[in-house]
Parts: structure tokens; sequence; C-alpha cells
């Protein structure tokens, strides 16, 4: 074998142990939502004293029944975004218990994927109303702090099975970015307070929203 075959035959043998190192599940890192940029505090920002904070807590007048009511319905949500060249998002909201008030908040790409999701502790809170509609907040999470979702819907009583999702915008001074790690986002928009959210959500409202939040059915076991 001469030296340029020999060369060539080393280079495709690098090659082949290259792929053979690379782990068959190795994927492209997931995209953030079409929304925009995160929205996190660094401590959740509507605690216990929250008026309208979803599920929480209920005791009967006689005190012989209690439990945990919620507003928000409990079930499998589908994400649609309004640019149909976007995939949907599939999210389960079910109650985690009776003496402890919080939902359990699972992301997925599919609806089958929901049951291995990781769940976060959640809370719907309604951040405003007026005009006949409302702005609301999906809370997840409490340590390290909270993420936000923001959302809207007409101000129709009964249980809430649908919101319109809003963008996410972030002023220049509340952009928090670390160093770069390869084509990972390290962006974020830091919330300082409630005020800062339900400005936010105020001015998301005006924008064009980026989909719609629907109840699709009862959770699949």
């Amino acid at each position: 074998m001469d030296k340029m075959k020999a060369e060539n035959m080393r280079h495709w043998f690098l090659s082949a142990l290259i792929l053979l190192a690379t782990p068959a599940w190795a994927e492209e890192p997931e995209e953030e939502l079409p929304a925009g940029m995160i929205l996190h505090a660094d401590t959740p920002l509507f605690g216990d004293e929250t008026e309208d904070k979803w599920p929480q807590a209920f005791t009967s007048d006689d005190g012989a029944s209690f439990g945990c009511a919620s507003r928000v319905a409990f079930g499998d949500w589908k994400m649609q975004p309004s640019d149909p060249e976007e995939d949907p998002l599939w999210y389960r909201i079910s109650n985690y218990g009776v003496f402890h008030c919080w939902a359990n908040v699972a992301e997925a790409a599919s609806n089958k994927e929901l049951k291995h999701a990781r769940r976060l502790l959640s809370f719907f809170i309604l951040l405003d109303k007026s005009g006949g509609s409302e702005l609301w907040a999906l809370q997840l999470g409490a340590l390290p702090g909270s993420d936000y979702l923001l959302f809207s819907r007409d101000g129709s009583d009964g249980m809430v099975d649908r919101f319109t999702v809003l963008q996410r915008d972030c002023p220049e001074e509340n952009r928090r970015e670390g160093h770069g790690l390869d084509i990972l986002m390290t962006a974020y928009c830091h919330i300082g307070s409630r005020e800062d959210l339900r400005q936010t959500a105020r001015e998301m409202a005006k924008r064009k929203p980026v989909g719609t939040l629907v109840l699709a059915g009862r959770a699949r076991r």
C-alpha cells in the first residue's frame, strides 16, 4: 500500500471512530418556545398571600370537607402556535394532592411523551382584569426561582379551558446572559417584581399572540 492510500485509510478510520463515539441518542437541543425570551424571577413573585392563585385550598363552613380547588381545568393541554410552520407543544396539568395545593405541570413535544416529562410545581395567577378580558401568568417552579408564561382570555365565568398565549419580550436592562455555550441559549429576562410582570403582560397583550393553549382532554394514565 503506497503512502497516499495509507493516509486515506487513516482518515477514514479516524472518521469512523468519531461516528462510533457519537451517542445514538444525541440530538439538537430543544429550541425555546416561539413566545420569546424566558421570563425568570430569582424567587417566586406570588406566594400564599395571593388571593387569585390557583389551585388553592378550601374548607367548608362546617369543616366537614376540605381540599384543593382550581379555576383552571386539570388535564392535557395543547399549545398550538399561530405560525403553521411551528410544531405544537403539550402540557399536562394535574393536581398535586389534598393537603397541599399546587399544580404539577409537565411539558413535552407530544401527548405520549407527557407521561415521562419532568413535572414542575406551579400556580396559575390572575394578574389583571380590564375591559372584559383577563391577563394570567403560569408560575413554573419554586427553587431556584420561577419562570413565567403569559396568557390572556375573555373574562367569562366558569372553569378555564382556553388561553391565548402571549409573546415574551424583555427590556435591555433586564436581560441576563451568561458565557457562550456552543449553540445553547444562555440569555433570559429577569423579572424583579409583580408589577414588572403585570406591566410586561399588559404590553404583550397589545401584540399579536403566538398561539392558543386549549384543554384537549383528561390526562392519560
